[in-house]
């Protein structure tokens, strides 16, 4: 390959390369928001940032117990309410905060204390697997990361927002830079590969160039030209189909899990809603723990869950799989399985 058609091949993949980066700039703009929101979050006290958790839940219906108690007491940071059942509120907040197993474990045993119907366990760090796997099936809702954004992002401060927004232009714009400085290469290097083809075109030497003795090029026989066949005529394999419809966009495993973890955070808000999970691996069938009793009453909560589930195309198959904890027995055997679509 010649110097000239180097450079402009690689001149052409580096514009393929800012074209893929400007693209996954565009798109990352949202994380990288949710990304410098958090950071904002975790700068708050943990007054500040418990305060923005409880008046999230009671923008939700959820009404703050007063008591003597202060927080932390007994495990306790806050007792919410709503339809006559208490919810015991722990926060744990900062973001080097990896939160395990145990922390669930300690709050179901707060619940049978306190005779609540459900825990609800908030953090600006995040939770580990055994966290979530211990969470399975209990009346505990876990509440991290991008859901927790969803849901206090609107309520921080107008300085923390202010703080949030500067960090995210100072993210873009680096990233523009890097975008703009690249371009420039390739266009550079296509430049010169196109500037080494004109030289060559158009007998322009170089002050370095030798020149070679002109030699008369032998002859050379005519070979006989074999007649052409005729093409083959097209089969109905080949045919392009006019009725083809292109496939609809999948989102990434990404952006799925984040749906889902929107979703789960959204239907633990639905009324009558103890704890929403997804079980993995699949992570095609959402764990439901009810306190309905009745069957209206679970018609009802039930089709308040399918109306989050079916906002999202991708996520409209869901299976759900419903525990009543009203219902007499032993969970497990009260199980039920539903279909949104």
């Amino acid at each position: 390959m010649s110097i000239a058609v180097a450079l402009i091949v690689l001149g052409l993949a580096g514009l393929a390369v800012s074209v893929i980066l400007a693209m996954r700039a565009g798109a990352g703009s949202a994380q990288r928001e949710r990304d410098a929101g958090l950071a904002a979050l975790r700068e708050l006290s943990w007054k500040e940032f418990a305060a923005l958790v409880v008046k999230a839940f009671e923008t939700r219906g959820f009404k703050p117990v007063a008591g003597a108690r202060k927080p932390g007491d007994d495990g306790v940071d806050h007792v919410l309410e709503r339809g006559g059942q208490r919810h015991i509120l722990q926060v744990k907040h900062g973001g080097a905060y990896h939160v395990g197993a145990a922390a669930v474990r300690r709050l179901l045993a707060v619940l049978d204390q306190q005779h609540a119907a459900g825990g609800i366990l908030a953090t600006s760090g995040e939770f580990d697997a055994a966290a979530r796997e211990a969470a399975k099936r209990q009346p505990v809702v876990l509440l991290e990361g991008e859901a927790m954004w969803q849901q206090v992002g609107p309520l921080l401060p107008a300085s923390a927002v202010a703080t949030a927004q500067a960090r995210v232009a100072q993210l873009e714009s680096a990233g523009r830079r890097r975008v703009v400085s690249m371009i420039a290469l390739s266009l550079l290097l296509v430049a010169g590969g196109v500037a080494l083809i004109a030289i060559g075109k158009f007998g322009v030497s170089s002050p370095f160039a030798t020149t070679a003795p002109e030699v008369a090029p032998e002859p050379v026989a005519e070979a006989p030209v074999p007649e052409a066949e005729p093409a083959p005529a097209p089969t109905a394999s080949a045919t392009p189909d006019a009725a083809r419809v292109a496939p609809p966009k999948v989102s990434t495993p990404q952006e799925l899990a984040n749906q889902r973890e929107l979703v789960a955070a959204s239907v633990m808000l639905v009324d009558g809603v103890v704890s929403a999970s997804w079980q993995a691996p699949s992570n095609t069938t959402l764990v439901l723990a009810l306190r309905a009793g009745d069957e209206a009453k679970r018609g009802e909560v039930i089709k308040g869950v399918c109306d989050v589930i079916l906002a999202r195309d991708e996520l409209s198959f869901t299976r759900l799989q419903i525990y009543d904890f009203n219902l007499q027995g032993d969970a497990e055997k009260n199980v039920r399985f539903r279909q949104c679509k």
